[in-house]
């Protein structure tokens, strides 16, 4: 098992502590993309690829550890062999910690030291004049939400589903009306809309995206069993 950090914004981490965030997606960067296209095409299909994980890092001749890697092949070429594409987000198994934005380096009334934006209900003058840390500047030991990958694959932006997009957090329709937001157009638009904000012209173009599935592994320090 391995542990990277990730980014959420304030919007984003509300949604995985109400359990409404399940999934979130990625850009492919440009060079997978030409060995997704490359791999996988075979006439004018691009798709007929499938995603393969290595389970375990190897030790090479040098006596290098050589990390586990995601692999690409052709379902309807095997002949043409597995193309390495680097770890990524992790696989299966592994731990995501997320870095949010936070407040620390002092006490608010009988609270613990260290705030979180996504859940704080204290003013500025309640919390001391302190003011916010952006979430990149995160150290570990300020983390609080650890999460488990349940599942990754590759997919085009606009493949993802209405449910899929319910699953990246979008707001209900109750909180679409108490914000005078317009839920009019459902899940995905929702979800498209936030996208092109974050990726402008991604969605237009389709582009190849990561799907990490997680589920909520430690919060506060503590295991979700313990804290059940």
């Amino acid at each position: 098992m391995k542990e990277r950090g990730i980014l959420f914004n304030t919007d984003m981490a509300q949604a995985i502590l109400d359990g409404r965030k399940t999934q979130t997606r990625r850009p492919v960067k440009k060079e997978i993309v030409d060995q997704i296209i490359w791999i996988g095409s075979s006439g004018d299909d691009e798709n007929e690829f499938e995603l393969l994980g290595l389970k375990h890092d190897k030790w090479r001749d040098d006596g290098v550890i050589q990390p586990a890697e995601w692999l690409l092949y052709n379902t309807e070429y095997l002949e043409e062999g597995v193309i390495p594409i680097g770890q990524q987000l992790g696989a299966v198994g592994d731990r995501l910690w997320v870095r949010e934005t936070f407040c620390w380096g002092g006490y608010v009334k009988d609270h613990e030291d260290l705030l979180y934006r996504a859940d704080c209900d204290y003013s500025l003058e309640e919390r001391g004049d302190l003011p916010w840390t952006p979430s990149i500047h995160m150290p570990r030991w300020a983390c609080r939400l650890v999460l488990e990958i349940t599942n990754v694959r590759l997919e085009r932006i606009q493949d993802i589903t209405e449910a899929d997009a319910k699953a990246e957090g979008t707001i209900t329709e109750e909180m679409a009306a108490n914000s005078g937001l317009d839920w009019r157009f459902g899940d995905r638009k929702q979800f498209q809309d936030m996208w092109d904000k974050v990726y402008p012209n991604s969605w237009d173009n389709n582009e190849w995206v990561w799907v990490i599935e997680f589920k909520i592994a430690e919060l506060n320090g503590k295991k979700m069993e313990q804290a059940a």
